[in-house]
């Protein structure tokens, strides 16, 4: 008995470690003891080759009103790290582009264990909170209605793997949407690990072109970097930034931010140094 139970486990997890994430994945998930709210995944090519997988988030506000976030992301072995937009405004019947209205909605990871099963981890902007209601939520998910996709080889991520701890420098591009005065820039932040082993992040200096430096500086010994995700409000003279941002293993970094000081939003990635 014990031996037909080792071999079980040793089944489940072979299975588990040669999951490779491809167009299996594509169709309509949920968590059946939350019914009501789901997503529809897509895993398809970016135009140049690269996978992309596509969610749509069928979900409700505090109010019980249906809202839904849409967002995109680059997938990696075991998952894929998703930035949605939230979309209001557009009234039924007129359908007038000019009233379509699309903010931050912050950013979420689906891991698959297999084609049938996943778990979801989302993390809500601070507009989406404020507007929304929306709090941090995780939950297992499984596939409701599977959809007959092409073939589409699956890509790992290549390159070395790296530690989180160093200087990370990029770019941070606003969205032109942005109603305020805003500026791209280029960015500089530093990781280190703290006392108690955690991956924090130290500071974040911003050189806008044309804007100024800022420099914001982390409370205590940083912010921790859970589960390769960083999301923080953060305040320095009275300029308010709330930034998202997403570590891949392989030295990458990218997210949003939103400058609510001055009404400016948009992207940003980095590279380690």
């Amino acid at each position: 008995m014990k031996r037909i139970a080792l071999i079980a486990i040793a089944a489940m997890l072979f299975q588990s470690a040669t999951f490779a994430l491809g167009p299996e994945i594509t169709g309509s998930w949920y968590n059946q003891n939350e019914s009501g709210h789901g997503f529809s995944i897509e895993y398809g090519d970016a135009g140049n080759g690269t996978p992309l997988v596509a969610v749509y988030w069928y979900v409700y506000d505090k109010d019980g009103n249906p809202v839904f976030l849409t967002g995109t992301g680059y997938p990696d072995s075991t998952g894929v790290d998703i930035t949605f937009s939230a979309h209001y405004g557009m009234k039924f019947g007129t359908f007038d582009p000019g009233t379509h209205q699309e903010r931050d909605g912050g950013v979420a990871r689906f891991t698959f264990q297999d084609d049938k099963n996943g778990t979801f981890e989302y993390f809500p902007s601070v507009w989406v909170t404020e507007n929304f209601g929306h709090s941090h939520h995780q939950m297992s998910i499984t596939k409701l209605f599977a959809v007959t996709h092409p073939n589409v080889e699956p890509h790992p991520p290549t390159g070395e793997p790296v530690s989180l701890p160093g200087v990370w420098s990029g770019r941070m591009i606003y969205d032109r949407r942005s109603t305020g005065v805003c500026h791209d820039g280029n960015v500089v932040f530093n990781v280190k690990t703290d006392s108690r082993g955690y991956d924090a992040v130290l500071t974040i200096a911003v050189d806008r072109d044309g804007g100024g430096l800022s420099v914001y500086s982390f409370p205590f010994e940083g912010e921790r970097i859970i589960n390769l995700y960083l999301a923080e409000k953060i305040a320095l003279f009275n300029e308010y930034m709330d930034i998202n941002l997403r570590f891949t293993d392989y030295g990458q970094a990218d997210g949003i931010w939103s400058d609510r000081t001055v009404d400016c939003y948009g992207t940003w990635s980095f590279q380690k140094e």
